[in-house]
């Protein structure tokens, strides 16, 4: 950019003045200058300073992907690890061009050196906006008379005037502009340093045979003050003498020598075949070679990386830009990138419609928001060539938009891509296809054979195949053996068909079989029950209630999991199968068992975490947080030095939540039954009081003389809406006392926060001296299960899980109480934290608590689990440089259903119809369900789920203008069918259908095919919905929140059956996705977790 500056600045003020010297008044510009010249940058202290970059290249629309969550710092596991190869960074200078002059100014002038007064060293007070090296300086001469040397001095600083000299360099006239453009003066070789602390002077004086020497200024500078002249009779001035608003055009050039940049360019991972890799199918795209041949018109898969070989890191957003013979065709970004690090971006398709070569080529850095130590090296470009339509016939495998490969193994239904899991005691899943890429239809018979290991297991006849179509089958079950099988497909493998080209019929590629996976769990559940064997049965009524609303659930054994998944330890085993079943779509995670092996009552696994040491000396085993957030943040492995000790601030622990996690605190089937019971009185038949509903309790003993924590009740209750009431009892107002809090609670209050010190037995007050709810206490709650509440608390230990010998701590007592007490608790594992003082402030564990209250009561977030996240990543920032938060971060841990509903209001009635009544067997039947409230109005957006008793949930729709209608084929006369309707703050509806012997069941294969059906695919910054029918014409596509309200409506022109669904901006949430127009009413569950 700086030769392009330069050259700006040569062609605008390339001008003859033509007028005498000293002060100039003009009321038209001054002849041949444009009055717009260029857009300067204004930096701190109305410096305009420039940075030395390439040309940016012009602005386009393009559709972004985000290769991270940019809520997330850039780490090392988000990237797919450290980069192996020792680079050694480019040393480029970046020089700052500073300079106060206005380049859009109307009028320029000039002022003769000497002049009458005999002024000399006209000059300019420089502030650097970077520390460096002085590399030149710019004038902008002009009326010269005579002939010799020009001085440039350059000066210290002494109190606002040039001071010491630091070093001056001559020049001879013949050098010199003097016609407007720039002159560039080298000063380099005076080896000045200049700092950001410190001001510096460059000016000019005359040598002998130089009658005058003009010099430029303007009269709306930025900085008069910062002019100078040296008058003989008095020294050194400042030059608004000359002009009130004067501002010399000098410029000065400073190199950022010792800056550490970043420098992106192409990186080659291990294994890769090169940077630029584009394949056929996704399980190719970074082995394959520039040989490899493509098919024109079909998807192509690329994948590229980068690397940052500098020494400074990407702080900005630096976007990733992929091109098809020069046209942009994909884009993405990432908001950080470390010195050292690597992105890779997989997978990307593309569409090359045309046959023969064409070139790849990508760039980093593409809009050049990044300064870098190298700019020239940035991209890569490669050439693949596509194969166009074959004359005559011809089969090939074939990968269909959507799929990875020819060939899709995957441990789900449903899906097209390979994974997430290979284990040889589950069933697996495979997908192929072939297609006729001629131009001739095959008119005859031909077989497709499915080869393992390179033995045949089946093959399917297809009775012919037009030209540039396609058959394919879905979903074959196949069982592997342990460890590694090549499975392949063979088209027209008894070569019945006379092919153009008779070398592409085959397609093969190789998976690793694991021992492991055979927990029962096939994918495709939202909500996961983890649990003891023993429990299974007694939390079945949740799982099932949980499916009838509409969230898929799946109960899985500890036992299996401990069996089949890898880990140092069983909580690593557990963190294991939840990112698999994170993957195949599961969000909501209950950890069904007590975690305290110390007293012989571990059921499902617990994490303990470490990062730092409180030197408080009360317990031995202070410092060891119980966390569940390591089962919720799924990144990385919380152990980067691979020591065992978990969390530590060096273990790249990201600490933002991926899944919603609760653990329910029992030990025996009683208290899981109890459980599961609280729950579902909670969200079925609570008490509809607003006293209960819209209320909350706080009760707040004093911490310390000087923060007695007095206001800490009014910080929780600040976000209430106006129609919540808060009941505050305070110490110093004389109404805290242990029977007090407790005939209080009894009353019933949705919502609970004991400001107080505690241990694992209870709460306190009096500084935590005097007792105001302990075990005892909570056992004999007595506020009913139909005025349940969620209670949390800052005070210590009163979420230790681990601490009672042969019991439980207090949050157990609270959740387990039998006759009230709480539905869900929020405590602390270890010491809470707080600052005691001044008076009024939160500390960390207050600020947590606030986090709480805030996302429920300001954010709207209403689902238990979902709030307990939004707390916790409110804290991420601060816990990242404080080791307090950090500490607060992982001890508040859920004891509670993360998928329950918080009411928020008084909840109204349903009133809904189900029509019909009964419905046949082995058809595909309507039903049609009217939604109206109380009063009989219509109730839009209503969750209506249809389901049977196996958990099988045959439609999740939303109601519109009351209505909503489902297709189900029900296969057997005794599969009722359940009809549940939701909403927040709505009470649920259920009823049921009964089935009559029909025509027979559901026949989903002929000859091995699978009729399609819709679905729905997440994405990294969206959704793809895929329809069974293509739609044609204008849909209307709705994002509805789980409150009801339609968050996002757009409108879109449709011509196939796939459709792109941003979720751009939107929170982390469920939602629901609905199509309609007049053919088509389709609604999806989604999850978005930021």
């Amino acid at each position: 950019m700086k030769k392009l500056y330069l050259l700006i600045f040569a062609i605008l003020l390339g001008i003859s003045f033509s007028f005498a010297s000293g002060i100039v008044v003009r009321s038209t510009p001054i002849p041949r200058v444009p009055l717009t010249k260029i857009t300067p940058l204004k930096a701190n202290l109305g410096i305009i300073a420039k940075k030395v970059e390439a040309q940016r290249i012009r602005n386009e629309t393009v559709i972004i992907k985000k290769v991270k969550n940019s809520n997330k710092t850039a780490t090392l596991r988000e990237y797919g690890g450290p980069i192996k190869s020792t680079f050694t960074p480019s040393s480029r200078v970046v020089t700052d061009t500073l300079f106060y002059w206005d380049p859009n100014a109307a009028d320029y002038f000039y002022h003769s050196q000497p002049d009458s007064y005999d002024d000399n060293n006209y000059g300019v007070r420089f502030t650097p906006t970077h520390s460096g090296t002085l590399n030149s300086a710019g004038f902008y001469f002009y009326n010269l008379y005579g002939s010799g040397d020009v001085t440039v001095h350059v000066w210290d600083d002494n109190g606002g005037y040039p001071g010491t000299e630091l070093g001056s360099v001559t020049i001879n006239t013949s050098n010199i502009n003097t016609t407007g453009s720039e002159t560039v003066v080298d000063l380099s070789s005076l080896g000045i340093s200049v700092n950001t602390s410190s001001d510096f002077y460059i000016t000019y004086s005359l040598g002998s045979g130089i009658d005058t020497l003009g010099l430029i200024f303007d009269t709306v500078g930025t900085a008069p003050s910062r002019c100078y002249d040296y008058y003989p009779s008095n020294g050194w001035e400042t030059s608004d003498w000359i002009h009130s608003n004067i501002t010399w055009l000098i410029n000065a050039y400073v190199d950022e020598s010792s800056t550490s940049l970043p420098n992106l360019a192409p990186y080659q991972p291990t294994g890769w075949s090169s940077s630029l890799v584009c394949a056929v199918d996704s399980l190719h795209d970074t082995t394959a070679t520039t040989s490899d041949t493509l098919n024109a018109g079909d998807t192509s898969y690329v994948s590229m990386a980068f690397a940052n070989y500098g020494t400074g890191d990407v702080t900005d957003t630096c976007y990733f830009y992929l091109y098809v013979d020069g046209t942009y065709t994909k884009g993405w970004y990432v908001t950080s990138l470390q010195s050292n690090y690597y992105v890779p971006i997989k997978h990307a398709k593309i569409l090359v419609s045309s046959a023969g070569s064409h070139t790849l080529s990508d760039t980093a850095d593409a809009t050049h928001r990044i300064t870098e130590s190298d700019e020239t090296d940035n991209g890569t470009s490669e050439n693949y060539y596509w194969k166009g339509s074959v004359t005559g016939k011809n089969l090939t495998p074939y990968t269909p938009s959507g799929w990875d490969a020819p060939v899709v193994v995957s441990s789900v239904t449903g899906t097209h891509t390979n994974g997430p899991n290979y284990f040889s005691d589950s069933t697996s899943y495979i997908d192929w296809a072939v297609k006729n890429t001629g131009t001739e239809d095959i008119i005859n018979t031909f077989y497709v054979y499915l080869y393992i290991d390179g033995s045949p297991i089946n093959g399917w006849q297809i009775n012919g195949l037009k030209a540039d179509s396609m058959a394919s089958v879905i979903d074959y079950n196949y069982q592997f053996s342990e460890g590694s099988h090549t499975i392949g497909i063979f088209a027209d493998s008894t070569n019945t068909v006379s092919e153009t080209d008779e070398n592409d019929n085959k397609y093969s590629h190789s998976f690793t079989f694991t021992a492991g996976g055979g927990t029962g769990y096939t994918g495709n559940a939202e909500y996961i029950i983890i649990t003891d064997p023993s429990f299974v049965d007694a939390f079945q009524p949740l799982a099932w209630w949980k499916t009838k609303k509409g969230i898929p659930t799946k109960i899985v054994t500890t036992d299996s999991i401990y069996s089949n998944f890898t880990g140092y330890d069983n909580a690593e085993k557990i963190r294991n199968f939840i990112k698999a079943a994170r993957d195949s779509g599961a969000m909501y995670i209950l950890l069904g068992g007590q975690c305290d092996y110390e007293n012989g009552q571990e059921y499902v696994a617990r994490r303990n975490a470490y990062c730092m040491s409180a030197g408080a000396g009360y317990y031995n085993d202070e410092d060891t947080i119980i966390t569940d957030l390591y089962f919720a943040d799924l990144d990385g492995t919380w152990d980067g030095n691979g020591n065992h000790t978990y969390g530590e601030t060096g273990d790249n622990v990201d600490m933002y939540p991926d899944v919603y996690v609760g653990r329910a605190p029992v030990r025996n089937v009683y208290q899981v039954q109890n459980f599961v019971n609280k729950i579902l009185q909670y969200e079925k038949n609570p008490n509809t009081s607003s006293s209960y509903l819209k209320a909350s309790f706080h009760p707040q003993g004093n911490l310390w003389n000087t923060n007695s924590g007095y206001s800490m009740p009014d910080t929780m209750t600040k976000f209430d809406p106006t129609s919540w009431s808060a009941t505050i009892f305070r110490e110093n107002d004389g109404q805290i006392s242990r029977t007090a809090v407790r005939n209080e609670f009894n009353v019933g209050y949705n919502l609970v926060h004991f400001v107080g010190h505690g241990n694992e037995s209870g709460v306190y007050y009096n500084n935590g001296t005097t007792t105001m709810l302990n075990n005892d206490d909570a056992d004999n709650l007595s506020n009913g299960l139909d005025k349940l509440s969620i209670v949390t608390s800052i005070a210590c230990f009163s979420g230790a899980m681990d601490e009672v010998s042969g019991g439980d701590c207090f949050a157990e007592h609270l959740v387990n109480a039998t006759n009230g007490g709480a539905v869900a608790s929020l405590l602390n594992s270890r010491y809470g934290w707080g600052y005691s003082s001044p008076e009024g402030a939160l500390g960390p564990s207050g600020e947590q608590s606030k986090y709480f209250f805030k996302a429920i009561h300001q954010n709207n977030i209403y689902i238990l689990g979902q709030a307990w996240a939004e707390m916790q990543s409110s804290m991420v920032p601060d816990a990242g440089s404080d080791t307090y938060f950090r500490w607060c971060l992982y001890e508040r841990n859920l004891l509670g259903d993360p998928s329950m509903e918080i009411w928020t209001d008084v909840p109204s009635n349903f009133n809904v119809t189900v029509l019909p009544e009964s419905i046949p067997t082995g058809s595909n039947d309507t039903i049609s369900i009217t939604v109206n409230d109380g009063s009989k109005a219509p109730v839009d957006n209503a969750v209506v789920t249809i389901a049977n008793k196996s958990l099988t949930i045959y439609d999740t729709t939303h109601s519109t203008n009351g209505s909503a209608s489902a297709v189900v084929s029900p296969n057997s006369s005794s599969d009722t069918i359940f009809i549940t309707v939701t909403k927040h703050n709505y009470l649920p509806y259920e009823t049921f259908i009964t089935t009559y012997d029909g025509a027979g069941g559901i026949v989903e294969r002929v000859n091995g095919i699978r009729s399609k059906s819709d679905r729905i695919l997440s994405k990294k910054n969206g959704f793809k919905v895929e329809l069974a029918s293509s739609i044609n014409g204008q849909i209307n596509i709705e994002i509805i929140g789980l409150n009801g309200r339609v968050v996002r409506s757009v409108n879109k022109n449709a011509t196939s059956n796939s459709l792109f669904v941003s979720n751009k901006n939107l929170p982390t949430g469920i939602y629901f996705i609905r199509l309609h127009n007049k053919t088509i009413n389709k609604t999806f569950k989604v999850s978005v977790i930021r």
